[in-house]
């Protein structure tokens, strides 16, 4: 682990699930506004790091080194210390590592290796994104849009050259899954319209609908007596999958 190495006033791809509305922890309206603020010289509001902090950055490079030996990859590089800017898009990407595969991967559950997308993936010669994460939740063979999947396609949208990526999650301190998975064009094509909605709306200071009445108070902010009632978008579904 290497920290942060985005640049704080873009969009990188840690933060996509939250650009998506599928984060449990922030909302669009929430990441909208600290970037906003930066925008008119704030300055970028750092979370102490807790415990589930701590351990997830001290287990990262001891899960991918497991996740590479049960998938045979090679040339294993695991702390990447340059972020990954997205060729025309205000995105960009910190990597948790790469490697290269040898063979074709699938599925094997008695092994805890998954392939969300169905089919295998021909890795041999290919360079492929690893994403570390580390949870308390019980495991799954499909992980939550918001614990890897969705980082991992914005990462693979700013690599130049990387064809797959797996999400190797450590469920429990006990369990290691491991999830992989192709480019996905219909995910990408989400992301990349996100990211073009969220500049537009970031320079016009439009906001989205509120998800939440906590969300309503970003929104609403300065609303005057005689506006109309706030309405929650009735839609809003935080990470759903």
């Amino acid at each position: 682990m290497v920290g942060k190495l985005t640049p704080d006033g873009q969009l990188s791809a840690s933060r996509i699930p939250v650009l998506l509305n599928a984060s449990p922890y922030a909302t669009p309206n929430e990441l909208l506004q600290e970037m906003m603020d930066l925008d008119a010289g704030g300055e970028k509001q750092w979370l102490p790091q807790n415990d589930a902090m701590f351990w997830g950055d001290t287990l990262e490079p001891v899960i991918l080194g497991e996740a590479c030996k049960r998938l045979n990859l090679t040339d294993w590089d695991l702390y990447i210390d340059v972020p990954f800017q997205h060729a025309d898009l205000p995105l960009a990407a910190s990597l948790d590592g790469q490697a290269t595969g040898t063979k074709l991967l699938k599925a094997d559950p008695e092994r805890n290796i998954y392939m969300p997308q169905g089919g295998t993936i021909e890795t041999a010669g290919k360079i492929g994104l690893l994403e570390a994460k580390v949870t308390s939740s019980m495991p799954s063979e499909r992980p939550l849009w918001s614990r890897g999947p969705l980082q991992l396609q914005a990462q693979l949208m700013c690599h130049p050259t990387a064809e797959w990526g797996c999400v190797a999650t450590l469920y429990q301190g006990t369990a290691l899954y491991l999830y992989l998975y192709r480019p996905d064009p219909v995910v990408q094509m989400q992301i990349r319209d996100a990211v073009i909605d969220f500049e537009r709306r970031r320079k016009e200071r439009d906001y989205y609908p509120a998800y939440s009445p906590g969300d309503a108070s970003i929104v609403y902010s300065t609303m005057a007596p005689q506006d109309p009632p706030v309405e929650i978008d009735p839609d809003a579904d935080a990470d759903a999958q």
